[in-house]
């Protein structure tokens, strides 16, 4: 939606910011707990292949308990998955250039994190923000976990560095292009994939409905709105 043309004409544009936190922080960690024990690849090794062999997804496997987490993007639904992570992973580490509490640089999470969660936003200036470059800098092979847009993810440096092992596995609720699938995403092994679903439970299905409803009868009867969409300058 071009806000700001919307603006010029006195059309107001509203969007729901608060609604599936839980939920989205809940998909997070499951996309997390599956990911660590590599169930896809397990999954696929018996129903494919039928290959019954715990060492097929490698040996390489540490105790959650000895692993950083590292969470780019400290919002509502960042701080939730950290909250809810924090009593199973050795150290969280967060990175949000508008949180003043989150010190960490996002050079320290490439560096010193096994595990890495993004939870941000799609802005015009973050697009791609993981590039080639970004898992270039990632130094311990980390799980890397996406629920907030496919558009902060550059799809052919995501399949490079699974190719090339630069990340051990990939978690994934969006797609760059969703809702087409990537061929050559879904033939790799260590990928978990979910439709754009993190949000999605009957509570907040009904509490996006009822709060976008309410914003639009609040303009309706000339009230400001709750939840405009603010103008990228």
């Amino acid at each position: 939606i071009d806000v700001k043309a919307c603006r010029q004409r006195n059309i107001t544009v509203c969007y729901v910011p608060d609604y599936g936190t839980n939920e989205v922080a809940d998909h997070a960690v499951a996309l997390l707990f599956a990911a660590h024990r590599r169930l896809s690849v397990y999954h696929r090794s018996i129903v494919d292949h039928q290959i019954w062999n715990h060492e097929i997804a490698g040996t390489d496997l540490h105790s959650l308990n000895t692993l950083n987490l590292g969470v780019i993007g400290m919002g509502r639904i960042g701080t939730s998955f950290a909250t809810k992570m924090r009593p199973f992973v050795k150290q969280i580490f967060s990175y949000d250039p508008f949180v003043p509490s989150s010190c960490t640089s996002i050079d320290e999470i490439f560096d010193q994190c096994d595990i890495i969660s993004l939870h941000v936003p799609l802005t015009s200036t973050n697009h791609h923000l993981i590039s080639t470059d970004a898992f270039n800098r990632m130094k311990k092979r980390p799980i890397f976990i996406n629920v907030s847009r496919g558009g902060l993810v550059d799809t052919k440096a995501l399949i490079q560095a699974l190719q090339n092992e630069q990340i051990s596995y990939a978690a994934l609720d969006v797609l760059e292009n969703e809702p087409e699938i990537d061929a050559e995403l879904i033939k790799l092994d260590r990928i978990q994939l979910t439709p754009h679903a993190a949000w999605f439970t009957r509570e907040s299905a009904s509490a996006l409905r009822t709060k976008a409803i309410q914003d639009i009868l609040r303009v309706l009867k000339g009230e400001q709105p709750l939840f405009p969409v603010p103008i990228e300058e």
